[in-house]
C-alpha cells in the first residue's frame, strides 16, 4: 500500500522518519515509519464532489506518516483538530466538517468534556457499575473496536457487582496480537444515558495510563462531537 500510494503521490521526504509505539489490547509494538511532506489531503463528499479541508493557501500540505504495519488507514487526531469542529453521525455513518454557524446550531445537543489525549487517542470519563457506586473509568476512544468497553481488571473491581460473567472473548488487535478475555455484564453511563447490561470485557495489562478504551459496539449509540478544546456525544437513538 505504502509503494502504490508514493507512485501516485507527488510527496517528498520531511525527515529521515520517526518511531512509532502502536497500542494493542495487552502491549505497545514498535516500528519504523516514514514521514512525507505531500499535497493537501483531499475527501469526497457525499454528493461525489472533492475538496480539501485545509486549502487556505496554495502552498499548504500534510505530513503522511507511511508504515509498513498491517492496520487501517487513519485520520489521526492532529489532522481532525486542524479541520475541527466535526460531527460523527455514527448511525449514519458519516462526518460532517462544521461551519462556524453550523457548529454555533449544533453544540448545545452534546454533552460535553475536556478533551484530553493518550497516544493521539481521545480519552473519556464513563461510570461503569451500579447507580449507588457507580465508578469513574478514563477509556480511550476507539473506533476501531467493535467491542463494547474494555477494561483493566483494577478499573472493575467493584464495577461490575451488579451483574454475572458471561463468557469469553477473543480480541486480535491490529498488529495481529491475540488475547482471550473474560466477559462480564455492568451498567454504564455516558452523557448522561445510563445502559444496563453492557458487555464489559476485562484486560489483565496494568500497565497503561487509562483504564481501558469504549468501542464501536457502545459508541454507535451515540453521535460524537469533537473541537480542539472538547470531545461531546449525543445519544442519536431519539
Amino acid at each position: 500500500a505504502v509503494r502504490a500510494f508514493l507512485a501516485r503521490q507527488s510527496c517528498t521526504s520531511f525527515t529521515a522518519g520517526c518511531s512509532v509505539n502502536l497500542k494493542s489490547v495487552t502491549s505497545t509494538q514498535k516500528s519504523h515509519s516514514h514521514l512525507l511532506l505531500c499535497e493537501c489531503i483531499s475527501m469526497e463528499d457525499a454528493a461525489g464532489r472533492v475538496f480539501c479541508p485545509r486549502k487556505r493557501r496554495a502552498d499548504v500540505s500534510d505530513v503522511v506518516m507511511a508504515s509498513d504495519i498491517a492496520a487501517p488507514h487513519i485520520l489521526s487526531m492532529d489532522w481532525l483538530h486542524q479541520v475541527a469542529p466535526l460531527v460523527l453521525w455514527m448511525r449514519a455513518g458519516q462526518m460532517e466538517l462544521c461551519s462556524r454557524v453550523r457548529a454555533l446550531l449544533l453544540r448545545p445537543r452534546f454533552a460535553m468534556q475536556p478533551l484530553s489525549l493518550d497516544g493521539g487517542a481521545p480519552v473519556v470519563t464513563l461510570h461503569v457499575g451500579p447507580a449507588a457506586r457507580a465508578r469513574a473509568v478514563r477509556c480511550i476512544v476507539d473506533t476501531g473496536s467493535p467491542l463494547c468497553v474494555c477494561l483493566r481488571r483494577s478499573a472493575m473491581r467493584g464495577a461490575a457487582a451488579d451483574a454475572g460473567r458471561r463468557g469469553r472473548v477473543r480480541q486480535t488487535s491490529v498488529s495481529g496480537e491475540s488475547v482471550v478475555s473474560e466477559v462480564f455484564e455492568a451498567s454504564v453511563t455516558l452523557a448522561g444515558r445510563r445502559m444496563e447490561r453492557v458487555p464489559v470485557a476485562a484486560l489483565d495489562d496494568e500497565t497503561d495510563t487509562v483504564d481501558g478504551y469504549v468501542g464501536c459496539g457502545l459508541l454507535r449509540c451515540f453521535d460524537i462531537w469533537i473541537t480542539r478544546t472538547n470531545i461531546g456525544f449525543r445519544d442519536n437513538c431519539d
